[in-house]
């Protein structure tokens, strides 16, 4: 029983194919739904009807047994994707009820969301985007008010994330409209992103028309969702287009948004333009808006020009001790290898790194 590993494998291996391969909703029932005695997961029915190990042989850890499974699983399902896209496509209703059932699934028991959210879950979206942007495409509104309905969670935050990407060119108000719908951060963002351009360009045509009309169209967000799309546009604007990021954010009402947004145009534009940036954090007020503006800064440019991150490190002020002190030694490193000399002189009076990464900063340099 030497092999034993490999035998696990290879039998989640010969299942998962074969389950795969005759028909994928019968892969995810198997997948899906508990069977007597045992976990309800293919892993942990593969695990729980293997044959007992004798008391001599060495049984694999649990942990590593999963591994072991999991990984067989994921390599079956990618070995007949090309097989089922074309022999068996799923149609429109096949995939709601699908969704359905991981959205209930999920309901029942937010912790047990493996194919919900991530791992094998990843697997099974990637088979289900294909035929639900088609429906989502070819009959919108019903799409949109089926995915509505859904239980709360990631499932139907995946479900919503996918189809706004499909409306974005031809309804990019429904598109939209699905952010203050989403409740969890990660698909905030990520919408976010993909929305980026077109949120940037209408922030920017807001701030045109009026400070008011930018606060107006802001607050069509869910206020949770809100300071996402504040930071999204900004960000966007200061790559090309400082001057309109610097009109938005001064047009944001107060708040973290506002904060998060001084954030976001540092860091873009320190990474394009240092020295404007510069002149720009030089006349801003003290305040929660200048640090969070000042540590965005510093991150972005430290590692390119050490000596004006050093500079404006100083200017990070207080309850940023151990990331100042991760920035200073990513500065030190950097510094040491373009000028030594003046990196030298400003690690031995810098007072945010220890004398002892001090004495191994300077020792590294020596060899």
């Amino acid at each position: 029983m030497k092999n034993r590993p490999s035998v696990i494998v290879g039998s989640a291996i010969i299942i998962a194919t074969v389950l795969l391969s005759a028909n994928i909703k019968t892969a995810l029932a198997a997948a899906d739904r508990p069977v007597p005695s045992a976990p309800a997961t293919v892993s942990g029915a593969l695990q729980a009807t293997t044959p007992a190990e004798s008391a001599e042989e060495k049984e694999p850890t649990v942990a590593v047994r999963t591994q072991m499974v999991t990984g067989a699983i994921d390599a079956a399902l990618d070995a007949v994707v090309p097989g089922w896209k074309k022999k068996n496509p799923l149609s429109a209703d096949e995939v709601r009820k699908m969704i359905e059932t991981l959205a209930a699934r999920e309901a029942e028991d937010p912790a047990d969301a493996d194919l919900g959210s991530y791992a094998q879950g990843r697997r099974i979206w990637f088979r289900l985007t294909r035929p639900l942007a088609n429906w989502g495409r070819s009959t919108p509104d019903e799409a949109s008010a089926w995915a509505d309905k859904l239980p709360d969670g990631r499932t139907r935050d995946h479900a919503l994330v996918e189809l706004a990407v499909v409306w974005t060119d031809e309804n990019l108000d429904k598109s939209i409209a699905v952010v203050g719908k989403l409740t969890h951060p990660d698909k905030i963002n990520a919408l976010c992103s993909r929305l980026s351009p077109h949120l940037a360009r209408i922030g920017a045509e807001k701030v045109q028309e009026g400070p008011e009309k930018l606060t107006e169209w802001l607050e069509t967000f869910p206020e949770k969702n809100r300071d996402q799309v504040a930071v999204r546009i900004t960000s966007m604007l200061a790559r090309d287009h400082a001057k309109q990021a610097l009109e938005l954010i001064e047009a944001l009402p107060a708040g973290p948004g506002r904060a998060l947004a001084f954030d976001a145009v540092a860091r873009e534009w320190g990474n394009q333009d240092h020295s404007a940036a510069a002149e720009w954090l030089e006349g801003l007020p003290d305040g929660a808006e200048k640090r969070a503006a000042v540590k965005a800064f510093v991150g972005a440019v430290g590692t390119r020009e050490p000596g004006l991150g050093a500079k404006w490190l100083a200017e990070m002020g207080e309850g940023t001790l151990l990331l100042k002190r991760h920035y200073a030694e990513r500065i030190a490193r950097v510094w040491l290898r373009k000028d030594p000399e003046k990196a030298r002189a400003w690690i031995m009076e810098s007072p945010d790194i220890p004398k002892a990464h001090k004495i191994r900063l300077l020792h590294r340099d020596q060899r």
